[in-house]
């Protein structure tokens, strides 16, 4: 019988037989046939994956021949039933809460800009179309949502979009003079009166413009920014929030420890609504001295009215007249939180907020990436939260495998908070 030499190995005494070599070929080439099949199957799966995520995020980002100049796309990113879906799979973590009504139906509004917005180039002062908008700020008058944006690729005009409370539609946008971030606004009731951050390089800033400026303003016929007035903030740097309350302005600078974290209050005048202090002529931070250090200093002397530690990721606050606060808390892609707090009203480094007195939750569990909250006052019966997860830089975060989840509108929850006698 002819044999085939081989090197020795154990058990085949150094010889193998060429029907047994014919059938370990056949063997091996049946077994490299699956897992060619096996791969190609495999790879063929993972491509239409690719594929398919391609497509679906590409989608997502709208043409400049698809929107109106001058104006933002209103279109949503993801199905309604998907957003609900999403919601109440988060919501329903929240075990025993009261604060936010379960029984009763969340309502939502898609936010603008998301797939894009007009706005006027900082460099050049031309209209060009981004794609890139972060949304960070929300407030409310008794008609209209305000939301604030800035272009994530730091080209184009920061923009303020108006929503109407009736109908949930995009109104029209407000062009702003600066690329600034815009991480808080509010409406002063009292004086008519829209006011955002404005943070530069160095220190931040606050710019107002009165509503008759708003509602009279029309960026595609004067095709210029809105006209504003600008107060610089020079103790602050990241100012992630910002609200009304009692003749006071509260300021939070964001942080993710407490040593840069704070809630500020400003003492405004009742006349006139602005600054009691020329807050733009205290000097900055300078030296060895702590933040914390700084602004007791700056209560010391007047300029400021109160100054909290806060929380850490502190994205928004929102406050009722009796004093209850609730405070947006980001965590990245993870669920935020909302936390609910009674503030001691009491003045300098001492004032601090605390759960007495506060009838129902003290917090809340709610989609990721959460920015500013805006409660509709004086009845104080919901909560509006921007989320800016539905941001072209954030959503495409990851790979076809896994994406982040999108939260493309602003949910507003009916609010049961109450302050204990």
């Amino acid at each position: 019988m002819n044999v085939i030499e081989t090197l020795t190995g154990s058990g085949l005494n150094g010889k193998i037989k060429l029907g047994d070599w014919d059938m370990r070929k056949r063997i091996g080439i049946f077994i490299l046939g699956l897992v060619i099949l096996f791969g190609l199957g495999v790879g063929g799966v993972n491509l239409h994956a690719y594929l398919q995520d391609r497509q679906t995020y590409r989608a997502m980002v709208a043409k400049p021949s698809e929107v109106a100049k001058w104006s933002a796309d209103d279109h949503p990113l993801i199905s309604h039933s998907q957003f609900q879906k999403d919601v109440h799979e988060t919501l329903n973590r929240n075990k025993g809460v009261k604060a936010v009504k379960k029984n009763q139906a969340a309502k939502s509004f898609v936010i603008p800009g998301l797939r894009g917005a007009w706005s006027i180039n900082h460099q050049t002062k031309r209209l060009a179309f981004g794609t890139d908008w972060v949304p960070q700020g929300i407030t409310e008058t008794p008609k209209d949502y305000y939301i604030s944006a800035y272009d994530g690729s730091h080209r184009l005009n920061s923009l303020i979009f108006m929503v109407s409370k009736r109908t949930g539609k995009y109104e029209k946008s407000l062009l702003l003079p600066t690329k600034s971030h815009v991480g808080g606004i509010t409406y002063d009731q009292g004086h008519h009166r829209l006011w955002w951050s404005t943070d530069h390089t160095q220190f931040a800033g606050l710019s107002y413009a009165s509503m008759s400026t708003i509602q009279s303003y029309d960026a595609q016929k004067v095709h210029r920014p809105i006209q504003t007035k600008s107060i610089s903030i020079p103790w602050a740097n990241r100012t992630s929030g910002i609200e009304f309350y009692n003749n006071k302005m509260a300021i939070i600078q964001y942080g993710a420890n407490k040593a840069n974290r704070q809630v500020i209050f400003v003492g405004l005048n009742a006349q006139t609504g602005l600054p009691a202090k020329n807050i733009s002529q205290i000097p900055a931070l300078q030296g060895n001295l702590s933040l914390y250090g700084y602004l007791d200093a700056l209560f010391k002397q007047g300029q400021l009215m109160s100054v909290a530690n806060g929380y850490d990721r502190m994205q928004g606050i929102a406050i009722t007249r009796d004093g209850i606060t609730i405070i947006s808390q980001s965590n990245g892609n993870r669920d935020s939180k909302l936390i609910v707090r009674q503030s001691n009203l009491t003045a300098g480094p001492e004032f601090t907020f605390s759960t007495k007195n506060i009838s129902g939750s003290t917090s809340l569990i709610v989609p990721p990436s959460v920015e500013q909250i805006s409660i509709n006052k004086p009845t104080n019966s919901r909560v509006a939260l921007l989320f800016e997860s539905g941001a072209k830089k954030y959503r495409e975060e990851g790979s076809y495998r896994h994406r982040p989840e999108i939260t493309d509108r602003v949910l507003v929850l009916p609010l049961d908070i109450t302050q204990q006698k």
